[in-house]
């Protein structure tokens, strides 16, 4: 029997949270889901599984979003990370599972970078482990387009693969060499699509012109000494980070033809710190929601970025951008979107990044062309992926409970 509303499960996708990058993947997924429910005149509610929800966000999202509040809903997935977990917290295990049950299909985008073992063990099995109770449940499950691999160890890689080799249909937003590897691997052909925040929608809301060139640097905490937040980046990077930071801004604080601007991307990121050593600096505060972060990154004349969300904010607001990579999936990012610079922290010295970086700002002009050329190819990614997804929900809502 034919289905004309589906209750919808958003697995690996994240509205509370201080990453705008993990937040701008859950807007942009439901933005065009949205889209395709008034394409296709059905009904899609929500139920957003993530590890710890809090209702103001889930709220804002719906008004951002105009999606009503009785349509979305989000469910804490907490005990379902560690078997151990489960049995601790017999009432939320319950809940969650019950709420499983109720989707008639998942969308996972784990977060967008994280099916892959470099960010530690814990968050890697615990996410992969949700995917497993969905398939063994034997609901639908799409592999939103992401980023896979690397994988530093066989049984992580087997995990994955074996996901890949039983989900319904799977997506990738690059042609990094671990999608190539895992999809060999699990003999699984991946539908190449970008970036799903190439399409998060904005308001423009350009930052007041001084007059001067505007240079806004995201200085990620992921990378600094001082980490402020818990990820365990297990990638080594030849550039000194914090020396690197340090360089930039003492060369562009001595230029009176600069204006810096220090965007954070998750919370304030590094911002604050490196604020109180460069006085002319304006550090902007966290953000409410990614929408108003890709507003400012717009509005400037070049970003320095290391938040590869802030990177793709950028460039799907055609502002120059020099993105500073730490893993592969930037490179995969500016391949894919033929943009030719990145300043790479995993192979350049401290003093070759910066070299880099301020030669990419006083070429700005060269890299907002870059940037605007990359919408062709972006636009055409979104609308495959709208179609893909459109077919996808078409095929289960007309043969629920049946393999398509």
């Amino acid at each position: 029997m034919k289905k004309n509303t589906l209750r919808i499960g958003l697995e690996g996708c994240l509205i509370h949270t201080e990453n705008l990058g993990c937040s701008a993947l859950t807007y942009s997924l439901l933005a065009l889901l949205e889209k395709i429910a008034a394409d296709t005149r059905r009904t899609f509610s929500y139920t957003v599984f993530e590890y710890q929800p809090n209702h103001a966000d889930t709220a804002h999202l719906c008004e951002k979003l105009s999606i009503s509040p009785d349509r979305l809903t989000a469910v804490r997935t907490t005990s379902l990370f560690h078997p151990l977990a489960e049995v601790r917290h017999p009432a939320l295990t319950r809940q969650v599972l019950s709420a499983m049950r109720a989707c008639d299909l998942f969308v996972d985008l784990t977060q967008g970078d994280s099916f892959t073992d470099i960010y530690g063990d814990w968050r890697f099995s615990g996410l992969t482990r949700i995917k497993e109770i969905i398939l063994r449940m034997n609901k639908p499950l799409i592999l939103g387009p992401q980023t896979y691999g690397p994988f530093q160890r066989e049984k992580s890689a087997a995990r994955a693969a074996n996901i890949l080799r039983h989900a319904r249909y799977a997506m990738t937003r690059d042609q990094s060499p671990g999608a190539l590897t895992l999809s060999k691997k699990s003999g699984r052909e991946l539908l190449s699509v970008c970036d799903l925040a190439f399409g998060l929608p904005y308001a423009p809301d350009p930052v007041a012109s001084s007059g001067k060139v505007r240079v806004g640097i995201n200085a990620s905490s992921l990378l600094t000494q001082n980490k402020t937040e818990p990820t365990d980046l297990r990638i080594p990077l030849k550039t000194d980070y914090d020396l690197y930071l340090t360089q930039l801004l003492e060369q562009l604080s001595k230029d009176g033809q600069y204006e810096i601007f220090l965007i954070p991307h998750v919370g304030a990121d590094a911002g604050p710190g490196f604020g109180s050593l460069f006085p002319k600096a304006h550090v902007l505060p966290p953000f409410r929601d990614p929408m108003e972060a890709k507003a400012v990154i717009a509005s400037m004349d070049v970003l320095v970025a290391a938040r590869m969300h802030a990177v793709i904010a950028a460039l799907s607001s055609g502002a120059a951008v020099v993105p500073t990579g730490y893993s592969p999936k930037f490179e995969g990012l500016t391949k894919k979107m033929n943009y030719p610079y990145l300043v790479d922290l995993r192979t350049l010295e401290t003093s070759a990044a910066v070299r880099a970086t301020l030669q990419g700002i006083r070429e700005r002009a060269e890299l907002r062309r870059a940037a605007q050329a990359c919408r062709p190819i972006y636009m055409e990614d979104l609308k495959r992926a709208e179609g893909c997804f459109s077919k996808m929900l078409t095929d289960i809502a007309e043969h629920p409970g049946e393999e398509v």
